[in-house]
């Protein structure tokens, strides 16, 4: 009976070292982070008005659940096997699921038309906007020749147009989707000549009505015949 007692006693200080033993490391764990953590927050406040890290990389790669890439940052941006053009574009390119480009921001690339590429009038920075193919369909630029342009696309060519040049012009401009993809209407400043007008036009883009306003002078509703080459004020017209 005295040796089962005694054994039992043994077992209960092997069991209440163990327990200390734990209690000691947990203690030297939890002032160790709290300390880090004082230190932190106190190196922090000493350097709040501070930037402290900078992450300076040449490219980005974001990919999705199946390891597509699907987002790509970069001067230029990265060249990657899952995109399906490889010209440069300095910014930020989002892709589709098969690698065509959907969005561009930054220094944009060419536009894509129909499955082709081709190049831009003029240098710009903004941002595009394509369908699933990877056709521009619309954006917003400021071009190098002096030119901002806010467009929408048809498949084919430029459907709306609103726009502004350090020339002294802006306007906006509606296009049709035919052959020719003539200019069908439109409003035009010219700061210029102080011209501001209203234009109607035919299929093939032959303006056939038209009202101009120019500084402070008297407006013209100018009636054209393009088949007759005729050009009608019908303001002047209509004067008793």
């Amino acid at each position: 009976m005295e040796r089962n007692r005694i054994g039992s006693l043994q077992d209960q200080l092997v069991r209440l070292k163990r327990r200390f033993i734990f209690l000691q490391v947990a203690w030297l764990l939890t002032a160790g982070f709290s300390v880090a953590i004082f230190a932190g927050l106190s190196s922090g406040a000493a350097t709040a008005d501070k930037t402290t890290d900078v992450l300076r990389v040449r490219g980005l790669i974001i990919v999705d659940g199946k390891g597509r890439e699907r987002i790509l940052l970069g001067a230029p941006v990265p060249l990657v096997a899952g995109r399906k053009r490889q010209d440069d574009a300095t910014g930020m390119l989002v892709l589709g699921e098969d690698g065509a480009d959907r969005v561009a921001v930054g220094y944009t690339p060419d536009p894509q038309i129909l499955g082709k590429v081709l190049k831009r009038n003029s240098p710009a920075t903004g941002i595009n906007f394509n369908d699933k193919n990877g056709n521009e369909r619309g954006g917003l630029g400021v071009f190098d020749n002096g030119r901002v342009n806010l467009g929408l696309d048809y498949s084919t060519r430029e459907a709306v147009s609103l726009f502004a040049e350090d020339k002294g012009y802006a306007g906006l401009l509606v296009g049709s989707d035919n052959q020719g993809g003539y200019e069908r209407a439109g409003i035009v400043i010219n700061n210029k000549t102080g011209l501001a007008r209203l234009k109607l036009a035919d299929t093939k883009g032959d303006e056939r009505l038209m009202i101009d306003v120019v500084g402070d002078s008297a407006p013209k509703l100018i009636l054209i015949d393009p088949a007759k080459n005729t050009m009608v004020n019908l303001i002047e017209k209509l004067k008793p």
